[in-house]
């Protein structure tokens, strides 16, 4: 899927980092190369969320959202209850 490796080429690649937008003068090491932003590239920040899901899911998962078997939602969905569930079971664990 082409938003799964969107997600792995920007987990990869370096990230815009916000300025401090009151300053007149550019703060931070103004002769580092400019990257682009979410905005410039035209990807929504909702689109980079997504393809970083994407990104981190095993590639199972990714074929079953591809052949329609199940949704991202879902995915997320039972990835938040087992790591509560983890939580839980570690909590009684102390």
């Amino acid at each position: 899927m082409a938003e799964r490796r969107m997600g792995q080429l920007y987990k990869a690649g370096k990230k815009a980092k916000g300025g401090e937008q009151h300053h007149k003068k550019p703060t931070g090491n103004v002769t580092a190369s400019v990257v682009a932003t979410l905005a410039e590239l035209g990807i929504s920040k909702k689109e980079s969320s997504e393809a970083q899901t994407l990104a981190a899911m095993p590639k199972a998962k990714v074929q079953e959202i591809a052949e329609g078997k199940t949704t991202v939602a879902k995915v997320r969905r039972e990835k938040r209850h087992a790591e509560a569930k983890a939580a839980a079971a570690a909590q009684v664990r102390r």
